[in-house]
This record gives structure tokens, C-alpha cells and sequence, in this order.
């Protein structure tokens, strides 16, 4: 089977390719980068630019020629403050996708997409549970979701099939995102708890992740649907992250913060960088403290049932791996 992976820093991608290879797929991947690692996988590189316009902006079109199955997990993040480079690089990007699909006859486009733009009930996780307190939802968030919208509402056109892939938190050996910015944190004593340290989140170990969406790309009639692929069980996620930090041998404030003065701090700090225009981002955002305070809690029922999803690799294993990756960074 020949499939394309668009991939960007090669997190989700990587782990992707690698088990696609490992499948027998003949595996192409289309970046703006080289990504020499995939090549070595044995993937080959279709060098181009979601974005391109001009002579190069039908290079995604071309590299979906005899495709069966697409994996769009390309995307834009950061901590930037500018959304219309989220839009492009999330929405129109994956717009082209689909558009490219469909001209090519593509049988499955799989996206690789986000949970972490819903708020869970705690102890009461579904596929639809929200809390009361919904999150403040940062432009990675926003075009991300967005962009969901668009791969699922394309099911079906000139038959193509579609399926949204929602992990949480993706975390493992190389993590760019999720746990260095905590870790950051902590190596230079700034991070802290806040809140009752008790929020429990859904965590999804990057394997996993990838695994789920081969197994989506397997199986017939589930189209148009979107899936929370996360661990079995959530954990609390202050705990979780502490025992991380005392195997890394990195500090913890424990002396919580509370939630009203925490936000009370980020909108002070938000005041300042408007007003004096500062060029860093604030040490303390809305966005952050709901992501470390509200509970992230997702079922994982869908999966199961739909395509018979479980963690390939287990919870103590990914622990191990994550911290052997770690180990000496900080």
C-alpha cells in the first residue's frame, strides 16, 4: 500500500513513518524540510510547501497521486501571538490537503487533530462531557479545531473517507512542546503549582497516537468520524508530573498558587505587554493556567469499539523511555 504523511518537526510524524515501514507500506512524506531520520526509515521525501503558491503551489496535488491514504499531521504551534500564521498554517494547509485528496482519489484521508480544546467533567470523562468552566482556547487551539471541521465535512465527497484523530498532551522521546515547556519551567525554578493540584488530565504517549491512526486507516465505515485516543486511565496530573520531576531531579513549587490570583497575575501581565509592547511572552497566560488547573479527562470508548484501539506500548514502558530521553537534557 502507498501512503503520504505530511509532517512538520517530525514528532507525530516520525513515530508514524516509522511504523507504517514497519507495516510494509511503501511510505512517501511531503515537508518544506529534508528530515534525513525519515529517509533513513526508508520513506522517501517529497519536498514541498502546503502553502506555495505559484508554480510549486500543486506539489502536495502531485505528491497524492496514487495514494490510498493520506496522514496530515503538518501543523503550526507555539507560544507566537500572530493567528494568521496559525490559519494558514492549520486551516488553508489542511484545506489544500483535502483538496488535493479529492483530486487524486484518495481513499482515506487521516488527520491528526487535538483534544485539548475541550474541558472534561472530572471523574466523568465521555466523548461529549464538558465542564462548566470552559478553557480558554489559544490560536493553535482555535485553527486546529477548525481545520477538524473541514477533514470530517469532506467525507464522503468524490468518496473520499475522513477520520479526526484527538490525542491529548502527546508526550515521549522527542517531545518539543508539552513536557519541555514544563520542564523549562522547572530548571529555572518557576514552576508551580496552581490550583488544588488535584485536576486529573488524559494523557496520549506519541506512539499511541500514531498507532490509533494506522488502525483508523485499517478499518472500513467508520467515516466522518472523530476519536479521543488518549491512555486508559487519566492521571492527576500534578502528581504525574512531579514523579517526571524527582526522576529528573528538577524543582516543584509546591506551594499552590490559587486559580483567582493566578489569573489575576496573567491578566496583569497580558496589561503590560500591551501597553509597553514587550517582544517575550508573558511568564503567566489564561491559556497556560487552564491548561495545568482544569481537568482534561477524555473516553477513549469510540476507539475501542470503532477500531479496536489499545496503548501499544504500556504506561510503565512509555514512562521509562520518556525519562531515558530526558535524562541529561536539563
Amino acid at each position: 500500500m502507498s501512503v503520504l504523511v505530511t509532517v512538520d518537526g517530525g514528532f507525530v510524524g516520525y513515530n508514524l513513518v516509522k511504523q507504517l515501514v514497519g507495516h510494509g507500506a511503501k511510505v512517501s512524506y511531503f515537508s518544506r524540510d529534508e528530515h534525513p531520520v525519515l529517509q533513513k526509515l526508508g520513506a522517501k521525501l517529497i519536498q514541498g510547501d502546503l502553502l506555495a503558491k505559484g508554480a510549486d503551489e500543486t506539489a502536495i496535488t502531485k505528491a497524492c497521486k496514487d495514494k490510498q491514504t493520506v496522514y496530515h499531521t503538518a501543523s503550526v504551534n507555539g507560544d507566537f501571538d500572530n493567528y494568521d500564521l496559525f490559519y494558514q498554517g492549520n486551516v488553508i494547509a489542511t484545506q489544500n490537503v483535502i483538496k488535493a485528496c479529492i483530486a487524486q482519489g484518495v481513499k482515506k484521508l487521516i488527520y491528526t487533530s487535538t483534544a485539548s480544546g475541550i474541558a472534561s467533567k472530572a471523574n466523568s470523562p465521555g466523548d461529549k462531557a464538558k465542564a462548566a468552566n470552559e478553557p480558554v482556547l489559544n490560536h493553535y487551539q482555535k485553527t486546529k479545531m477548525l481545520a477538524e471541521k473541514r477533514v470530517l465535512s469532506a467525507n464522503g465527497v468524490e468518496n473520499l473517507i475522513t477520520n479526526a484523530i484527538r490525542p491529548h498532551c502527546i508526550w515521549g522521546p522527542g517531545d518539543k512542546y508539552f513536557l519541555p515547556q514544563l520542564l523549562d519551567r522547572a530548571a529555572n525554578k518557576r514552576l508551580q503549582v496552581i490550583g488544588d493540584g488535584l485536576n486529573q488530565i488524559s494523557v496520549t504517549y506519541v506512539e499511541n497516537a500514531a498507532y490509533a491512526h494506522i488502525l483508523a486507516a485499517m478499518t472500513d465505515n467508520i467515516g466522518g468520524n472523530a476519536y479521543f485516543v488518549a491512555e486508559e486511565k487519566p492521571v492527576i496530573f500534578w502528581k504525574w508530573l512531579k514523579m517526571i520531576l524527582d526522576e529528573l531531579k528538577l524543582p516543584l513549587i509546591e506551594d499552590p498558587l490559587s486559580y483567582r490570583r493566578a489569573c489575576y497575575s496573567a491578566s496583569f501581565q497580558a496589561f503590560l505587554k500591551r501597553t509597553f509592547r514587550f517582544k517575550s511572552p508573558p511568564k503567566l497566560t489564561r491559556e497556560y493556567i487552564d491548561a495545568v488547573t482544569l481537568n482534561y479527562c477524555y473516553s477513549i470508548k469510540g476507539a475501542k469499539q470503532d477500531f479496536e484501539y489499545k496503548a501499544l506500548v504500556p504506561p510503565k514502558e512509555a514512562m521509562d523511555k520518556t525519562l531515558r530521553y530526558f535524562r541529561g537534557k536539563y
